[in-house]
């Protein structure tokens, strides 16, 4: 399991790497003819290689040769609205352009300074954007002297946005009464989008709350701080720190009160712990397997702190280091892959593909290897219960440790189920982010999640009894401690009376 969730993440990248030698996605390039596109030349260490229905081509990456920008047509057409095409105009109508100070190049020659990109600009549904004309929703907008298009909205918080040329084309556009008119193509955020970010996270604050209780619950009571009760406690504080996180992080994304850096480090903690609960959910499933398995053939030959400091080893060890070649290979590396953590330019979030290979492919992995131990463990359990009829076809009494070790095996069972359905909404929020009826049952069970896991593991009548227990202990121990003070105090007295005593005769 170990090497083959490390070589999976290296390997990839390695044989993406060596293969194409990819630097740059779609977006940022252009499909060559005669390593050309239009009168632009390419060199081949500035081109990539694309795979479409079978047929290779060559495309060339646009930021390697300087400044560029995007026109929604070829020189000399015009963007239709209504039509969606591009037809004829033989006119020049550009946004101006400013210096990174924000003042306007009075003599600053568009088509000479900047590289075109002659297409319409594509953006990314599974990051709830859509493409949206920028007139008549704001009338301001203008380049800037690195290509990026700022756009102005006074009603907007903050008023000005900023999109780089793969989310934006500008053009002359055609009206419905054959105006001609300067806008551009953006990908926007809807602020619909942004609601339900914030709901996304209130829910899961609400979630966090319960899923401590629980672990509060286990580290108050010594009778459950086995070696299962200690794994579980650890799965639940991941989860949680997990859910905490990316609840803060997005909120103050959408109060825009994070710092760059901040939302950097805020993502690291969240990939780690989301890692880190996934493995300890392996953990449990194979201390189960292995409680009804090996150890009735061969018992594990340390104490139960050698094997949490182990199990301890191997849910925290290597998500760290998965964490560590994410961050390595998306802020230390120099080269642009699309299969690469975008670290230095989206801080606050990995793009689409390489999510699907850093969280969601050892996620696969991992869900796949607790399915397969929950199956073999529930055949172990079945032969058990067949063993223990007796020849009148009635069933003995199971040992009080093997009913202990099923109840626990189907406590699992219900939280690998809540964790299989967590998961695969929110690879269909993130496969479908326009369906509106997923997002909301996505955030009911955001909701409900963690007061679902509190009465799985914690109500249950065995655990109020520990805590009445717990509470008349403590309760004992406090009067036991206030009659020892008042019978010293009165034994005290009596002696100093006796010596008083005999002090006067």
């Amino acid at each position: 399991m170990i090497n083959f969730i490390s070589l999976f993440t290296i390997l990839v990248i390695i044989l993406e790497s060596v293969s194409n030698t990819k630097l740059c996605n779609k977006e940022e390039s252009v499909e060559l003819k005669n390593q050309k596109y239009y009168d632009l030349k390419f060199e081949d260490n500035e081109t990539i290689s694309d795979i479409h229905h079978g047929r290779e081509t060559k495309r060339g990456c646009m930021y390697l040769k300087g400044p560029w920008t995007r026109k929604c047509c070829p020189m000399g057409q015009a963007y239709h609205m209504t039509a969606r095409t591009c037809v004829r105009y033989p006119g020049k109508l550009y946004p101006m352009v400013f210096a990174l100070n924000y003042t306007v190049l009075e003599r600053f020659n568009i088509t000479e300074e900047f590289n075109f990109k002659y297409e319409k600009v594509v953006c990314e549904k599974n990051q709830g954007e859509k493409r949206l004309p920028v007139y008549p929703a704001a009338r301001s907008f203008y380049l800037l002297k690195n290509g990026n298009l700022v756009v102005k909205i006074p009603e907007h918080n903050p008023p000005y946005l900023t999109y780089t040329p793969d989310k934006y084309c500008f053009d002359t556009f055609v009206s419905k009464t054959q105006i001609f008119h300067r806008n551009a193509l953006i990908c926007y955020q809807s602020k619909l989008k942004y609601a339900i970010i914030e709901l996304s996270s209130s829910c899961r604050l609400v979630s966090c709350f319960y899923i401590m209780l629980t672990v509060v619950l286990y580290a108050c009571l010594p009778e459950l701080r086995n070696l299962p009760g200690l794994t579980l406690m650890t799965f639940l504080f991941c989860f949680c720190i997990a859910f905490l996180t990316l609840s803060i992080k997005q909120i103050l994304i959408l109060k825009k009160l994070i710092t760059r850096e901040f939302c950097i480090g805020l993502t690291v903690i969240t990939y780690f712990f989301q890692i880190s609960s996934k493995f300890w959910l392996n953990i449990m499933c194979y201390d189960i397997w292995w409680t009804f398995s090996l150890k009735r053939s061969r018992p594990w030959g340390g104490t139960q702190h050698k094997r949490y400091l182990f199990y301890s080893f191997y849910a925290f060890g290597i998500p760290f280091v998965m964490t560590s070649l994410t961050v390595a290979l998306g802020y230390f590396l120099t080269i642009r892959h699309r299969l690469l953590p975008k670290i230095q330019t989206q801080p606050c979030f990995f793009n689409s593909e390489s999510f699907l290979l850093y969280l969601y492919g050892p996620t696969l992995v991992l869900f796949v290897a607790d399915l397969v131990l929950l199956v073999l463990t529930s055949v172990k359990v079945v032969k058990i219960k067949r063993d223990t009829k007796v020849v009148d076809d009635k069933e003995a009494p199971l040992s009080d440790q093997d009913t202990e070790d099923i109840r626990r095996f189907v406590l699992y069972l219900k939280l690998f189920g809540v964790k299989c359905i967590y998961w695969s909404l929110d690879v269909f929020t993130n496969l479908f982010p326009e369906g509106d009826f997923v997002w909301q049952f996505f955030d009911a069970f955001n909701l409900v999640v963690g007061f679902a896991i509190f009465i799985l593991v914690a109500w249950k009548k065995r655990n109020w009894k520990l805590i009445k227990k717990r509470y008349k202990q403590l309760k004992g121990y406090r009067i036991y401690k206030t009659d020892s003070t008042i019978s010293c105090s009165t034994i005290s007295r009596f002696v100093s009376l006796d010596e008083e005593q005999m002090n006067s005769q």
